[in-house]
């Protein structure tokens, strides 16, 4: 019966912050700052088709 609850509760709060995802995003007040100067504040390099080959077989 708990379980029910819970699960009832997850799945509003999941809609709930997928609609406020949307709403910024349509209002164009979502911040991409982090996504393109990562966690730290530097900037991320763009990725090249090397870095992205040493990525995919795994030696980066």
């Amino acid at each position: 019966m708990l379980w029910n609850y819970t699960i009832l509760i997850l799945c509003i709060l999941l809609v709930f912050r997928w609609w406020q995802m949307k709403r910024s995003i349509r209002k164009g007040s979502y911040d991409y700052s982090y996504y393109e100067e990562g966690p730290y504040g530097e900037r991320r390099k763009k990725m090249t088709w090397l870095d992205k080959l040493k990525r995919l077989l795994g030696l980066k």
